[in-house]
């Protein structure tokens, strides 16, 4: 149901990134990235999809008119019937005011703006939430990154043997290292997960599809920076440390997204 993914969205806080999963990479200083990320997936049953849509159309439509303000703030993003919600968490204490905040949002909105918003919850086949926790350790921003005009990303997903993490991390840094050697213009945020079913994830924003899939590989770039020899390597410790791995590509939807305007009253 539309209310269980709201109640979700705010007994874990709500949702990510000024412009989806790195798009804050760009002017770190001027717009430091979230210290967390709450993330609310929906899997949309295919007949209902425009459904779906035009509920949270309203959603967004409805907060602008009732000038919401930026602890409602979320970023949306697509892939097929899967749709991704996320917004921005600096301390876990946000999800001590979570009652008093659903509270005073259902006031503002009234019931049955509430009711027509929530009926859009039949189409969501089901739904999950993680908490993500930003790792600049293991994000690498090059000074002239390809992606000017962020329009997709990818996400990548790695199960860590719990074993291997600290190694994992190692393995990661060393990434960012080349990376860097290289001079890539290939930009990547990395997460822990602290609540959810993964344990690393890693996003990389692009202008286009197209842009996207002309990237280089990671392999390309560490053959570049040191070597294949040591590529190899770093590749079959990588494999050893996990236990599963999945990659996903996302559209960025900027009409289905809310982002508090800046009061001047």
């Amino acid at each position: 149901m539309r209310n269980l993914r709201w109640i979700s969205l705010l007994a874990v806080a709500i949702l990510l990134f000024a412009a989806p999963p790195v798009a804050r990479a760009a002017d770190e200083e001027a717009s430091p990235h979230p210290k967390y990320m709450v993330i609310h997936v929906d899997e949309v049953e295919p007949s209902m999809q425009s459904d779906y849509e035009k509920v949270n159309l309203k959603w967004v439509e409805t907060f602008k008119e009732k000038r919401m303000g930026p602890e409602w703030n979320w970023w949306a993003s697509n892939s097929l019937f899967t749709y991704v919600w996320a917004s921005p968490m600096e301390e876990y204490s946000f999800l001590d005011g979570q009652d008093a905040r659903y509270e005073k949002m259902a006031e503002v909105l009234g019931e049955e703006k509430m009711s027509e918003l929530m009926a859009g919850g039949k189409a969501i086949k089901s739904h999950y939430t993680e908490i993500l926790k930003y790792m600049p350790e293991l994000t690498y921003k090059p000074a002239e990154p390809a992606s000017k005009s962020p329009a997709v990303y990818r996400v990548t997903s790695h199960m860590v043997k719990p074993a291997m993490t600290e190694q994992f991390e190692s393995l990661v840094k060393e990434v960012v290292a080349a990376f860097a050697k290289a001079g890539a213009q290939v930009n990547f945020t990395g997460y822990q997960t602290q609540y959810g079913t993964g344990s690393y994830y890693f996003t990389t924003m692009a202008d286009s599809e197209e842009q996207l899939q002309g990237f280089p590989t990671t392999s390309e770039i560490l053959a570049q920076a040191v070597g294949e020899e040591r590529t190899a390597q770093i590749l079959e410790e990588w494999r050893n440390c996990i236990d599963d791995y999945d990659t996903e590509d996302y559209q960025i939807r900027p009409d289905l997204t809310f982002v508090a305007a800046e009061k001047t009253d």
